[in-house]
């Protein structure tokens, strides 16, 4: 049983020194760099749009409260 996971470990280790020393392995590292770089873009995008929907949104209401109440 030990032999089996071991054996399982050795390939999955060796199949990621050829993924990292293949020519190939380049394109990848550059792909993950990137899709890296779009997320946290996304993620700042995000986070700088609720700030301001949150402002516009308390403004809008301060603006309609006083108008409904009576």
């Amino acid at each position: 049983m030990e032999d089996m996971k071991t054996k399982e470990k050795k390939t999955a280790f060796s199949r990621t020194l050829r993924l990292v020393f293949a020519n190939d392995a380049a394109t990848s590292i550059e792909y993950a760099v990137m899709l890296s770089l779009i997320a946290g873009a996304i993620i700042a995008s995000v986070g700088v749009l609720a700030t301001r929907m949150k402002s516009s949104f308390n403004a809008s209401g301060d603006v309609i409260n006083p108008a409904l109440s009576p």
